[in-house]
C-alpha cells in the first residue's frame, strides 16, 4: 500500500512537471514592444509626374518622372496596448527626374529633378505580435531643379509640399525591424521666368531596416 501511495505521489509530480514543460513550449512568444527610438536605412524607387506651362498657357503635359532614392530614417514610437503611434522623419538623396521634348517657348523641352528629399511625419498603427500595420502622414521637403528652353531658363528650389501614406513593419528580432512603405508626395510648383513648373507628384514605394534601442 505504501509502495503504491509513493507510485502515485511521484506519477502525479512528473505529470504536473511535463504539464508545466508544454505551457512554456506551448506558451505564444511575448508581443514585441514597439515603444522606443530607432534609426535605420531606407532604399526607394520613385516614379510620378511633373509638367511646366509658361504664362500664354502652352503646356508641356505631364511628363513621367522616375528613379531611385537612398538615404536614412529615425523615429520614437509610444505603445497602448496594441495601439502604436509616433513620429518619424526621414532624408534621402535621388535620381528621380523627367523630361520633357515638348516645348512651352523656343529653344527645347523641360527637365525636372529632384535632387533629395526629406519628410516629417506623424505614424499610427495597430500592432499584432510582431507586426505592425500604421498609416502616416506630414510634411515633405524636396530639393528641386527645373529649366526649360533648351536651359535658357532654370531654377534650383527647396519646396515644401506634403506626404501622405501607409506600410506593414515586422520586428525580425527584438531590436532589428524590417518595413514596406509607401508615400505619395506632392510639392506643389515652382515660378521661374515665363514658365511655372510643377514640381512633382511622386509615388515613393521603400524598402527598410531600422534599429530600435
Amino acid at each position: 500500500m505504501k509502495k503504491a501511495f509513493w507510485a502515485f505521489g511521484i506519477f502525479t509530480a512528473l505529470l504536473g512537471a511535463s504539464s508545466a514543460m508544454a505551457a512554456d513550449v506551448m506558451a505564444p512568444a511575448p508581443a514585441f514592444n514597439w515603444a522606443g527610438p530607432y534609426v535605420g536605412v531606407v532604399g526607394s524607387y520613385g516614379f510620378g509626374t511633373s509638367n511646366h506651362t509658361n504664362t500664354f498657357g502652352t503646356s508641356s503635359g505631364d511628363f513621367p518622372m522616375s528613379g531611385v532614392l537612398g538615404g536614412l530614417d529615425f523615429g520614437f514610437n509610444r505603445q497602448s496596448n496594441n495601439f502604436v503611434y509616433g513620429l518619424e522623419g526621414d532624408i534621402a538623396l535621388s535620381t528621380d527626374k523627367g523630361n520633357s521634348s515638348s516645348a512651352v517657348c523656343a529653344g527645347g523641352g523641360c527637365n525636372t529633378n529632384l535632387n533629395w528629399l526629406s519628410t516629417a511625419r506623424a505614424r499610427v498603427g495597430f500592432a499584432k505580435d510582431n507586426i505592425l500595420f500604421f498609416g502616416t502622414g506630414g510634411l515633405a521637403i524636396a530639393g528641386m531643379h527645373a529649366d526649360c528652353c533648351g536651359g535658357a531658363g532654370s531654377v534650383d528650389s527647396t519646396r515644401l509640399g506634403y506626404t501622405l501614406g501607409g506600410g506593414i513593419e515586422m520586428a525580425v528580432s527584438n531590436h532589428v525591424t524590417a518595413k514596406l512603405q509607401y508615400l505619395y508626395v506632392n510639392e506643389g510648383s515652382i515660378p521661374y521666368l515665363i514658365v511655372n513648373a510643377d514640381a512633382s507628384r511622386n509615388h515613393i514605394v521603400s524598402l527598410g531596416i531600422n534599429y530600435k534601442f
